[in-house]
Protein backbone atom coordinates (compact mmCIF):
# COMPACT_ATOMS: atom_id res chain seq x y z
CA UNK A 1 0.00 0.00 0.00
CA UNK A 2 1.07 3.40 -0.68
CA UNK A 3 3.59 5.05 1.91
CA UNK A 4 0.88 7.36 3.98
CA UNK A 5 -1.28 4.97 4.39
CA UNK A 6 0.75 2.08 5.55
CA UNK A 7 2.08 4.76 8.11
CA UNK A 8 -1.89 5.40 9.01
CA UNK A 9 -2.42 1.52 9.28
CA UNK A 10 0.50 1.36 11.42
CA UNK A 11 -0.70 3.99 13.88
CA UNK A 12 -3.82 2.14 14.07
CA UNK A 13 -2.30 -1.33 15.01
CA UNK A 14 0.16 0.51 17.59
CA UNK A 15 -2.46 1.86 19.08
CA UNK A 16 -3.96 -1.89 19.11
CA UNK A 17 -1.00 -3.07 19.53
CA UNK A 18 2.36 -1.13 21.46
CA UNK A 19 4.71 -4.30 20.14
CA UNK A 20 4.59 -3.44 16.74
CA UNK A 21 7.55 -2.77 14.87
CA UNK A 22 8.74 -1.62 11.44
CA UNK A 23 11.13 -4.56 9.89
CA UNK A 24 13.06 -4.11 6.69
CA UNK A 25 13.23 -7.66 4.79
CA UNK A 26 14.40 -7.76 1.01
CA UNK A 27 14.64 -3.96 1.24
CA UNK A 28 10.81 -4.13 1.55
CA UNK A 29 9.43 -2.32 4.99
CA UNK A 30 6.75 -4.54 6.97
CA UNK A 31 5.11 -4.64 10.23
CA UNK A 32 5.86 -7.15 13.15
CA UNK A 33 4.84 -7.70 16.37
CA UNK A 34 5.99 -9.18 19.28
CA UNK A 35 2.90 -10.88 20.09
CA UNK A 36 0.96 -14.32 18.95
CA UNK A 37 -0.88 -14.59 15.88
CA UNK A 38 -3.33 -16.83 18.07
CA UNK A 39 -3.68 -13.90 20.27
CA UNK A 40 -3.98 -10.99 17.50
CA UNK A 41 -6.87 -12.92 15.74
CA UNK A 42 -8.88 -11.77 18.29
CA UNK A 43 -7.24 -8.13 19.19
CA UNK A 44 -6.69 -6.39 15.60
CA UNK A 45 -9.40 -5.20 13.33
CA UNK A 46 -10.77 -6.28 9.24
CA UNK A 47 -8.95 -4.87 7.05
CA UNK A 48 -11.46 -3.45 4.40
CA UNK A 49 -10.45 -1.92 0.87
CA UNK A 50 -12.48 -1.59 -2.40
CA UNK A 51 -11.55 -2.92 -5.94
CA UNK A 52 -13.84 -1.25 -8.43
CA UNK A 53 -17.14 -1.93 -7.03
CA UNK A 54 -15.83 -4.98 -4.89
CA UNK A 55 -15.65 -4.12 -0.99
CA UNK A 56 -13.21 -6.91 0.32
CA UNK A 57 -13.18 -7.37 3.96
CA UNK A 58 -10.18 -9.42 5.39
CA UNK A 59 -10.33 -10.68 9.12
CA UNK A 60 -6.76 -10.54 11.59
CA UNK A 61 -6.72 -14.18 10.64
CA UNK A 62 -6.19 -13.95 6.67
CA UNK A 63 -3.58 -11.36 6.92
CA UNK A 64 -1.42 -12.19 9.72
CA UNK A 65 0.86 -15.23 9.59
CA UNK A 66 4.28 -16.58 11.73
CA UNK A 67 7.54 -18.30 10.44
CA UNK A 68 8.16 -21.55 11.75
CA UNK A 69 10.36 -21.79 14.70
CA UNK A 70 9.45 -17.46 15.72
CA UNK A 71 6.74 -16.03 17.93
CA UNK A 72 6.59 -13.11 16.26
CA UNK A 73 3.27 -12.67 14.05
CA UNK A 74 3.62 -10.71 11.05
CA UNK A 75 1.15 -8.38 9.08
CA UNK A 76 1.01 -8.84 5.11
CA UNK A 77 0.83 -5.81 4.27
CA UNK A 78 4.21 -3.81 2.83
CA UNK A 79 4.80 -0.13 2.60
CA UNK A 80 5.06 1.11 -1.74
CA UNK A 81 6.58 4.10 -2.04
CA UNK A 82 3.47 7.36 -2.48
CA UNK A 83 5.26 7.76 -6.12
CA UNK A 84 3.40 4.45 -7.52
CA UNK A 85 0.37 4.66 -5.52
CA UNK A 86 -0.27 0.90 -5.92
CA UNK A 87 -1.43 -2.22 -3.70
CA UNK A 88 0.30 -5.23 -4.41
CA UNK A 89 -2.08 -7.78 -4.07
CA UNK A 90 0.69 -11.01 -2.85
CA UNK A 91 -0.04 -14.20 -1.60
CA UNK A 92 -1.14 -13.22 2.07
CA UNK A 93 -3.82 -11.51 0.34
CA UNK A 94 -4.60 -14.14 -2.75
CA UNK A 95 -4.49 -16.85 0.04
CA UNK A 96 -8.21 -15.55 0.94
CA UNK A 97 -9.54 -15.91 -1.98
CA UNK A 98 -9.78 -17.92 -5.48
CA UNK A 99 -8.84 -16.14 -8.42
CA UNK A 100 -8.94 -16.68 -12.08
CA UNK A 101 -7.27 -14.67 -14.52
CA UNK A 102 -9.09 -14.20 -17.69
CA UNK A 103 -6.65 -12.97 -20.42
CA UNK A 104 -8.42 -13.37 -23.44
CA UNK A 105 -11.90 -11.10 -21.97
CA UNK A 106 -9.18 -9.16 -19.70
CA UNK A 107 -11.06 -10.31 -16.46
CA UNK A 108 -10.15 -10.97 -12.98
CA UNK A 109 -12.50 -13.22 -11.05
CA UNK A 110 -12.24 -13.47 -7.33
CA UNK A 111 -14.59 -15.57 -5.22
CA UNK A 112 -13.86 -16.13 -1.14
CA UNK A 113 -11.87 -19.13 0.04
CA UNK A 114 -14.79 -20.41 2.74
CA UNK A 115 -11.66 -23.36 3.57
CA UNK A 116 -9.40 -20.66 4.93
CA UNK A 117 -12.27 -18.95 6.99
CA UNK A 118 -10.25 -16.07 7.21
CA UNK A 119 -11.88 -13.21 4.80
Amino acid sequence: MPATQFKHMKELLIAKDPTVYESTVDGETILVSRKSCAFLENQLDDIQFQLATSLFVIKPKGYLYSLNGQDDCFIGVQSIHDDFNQYRLGTVFLRNFYTVLDFDKNLVLMGLNNDLDTA
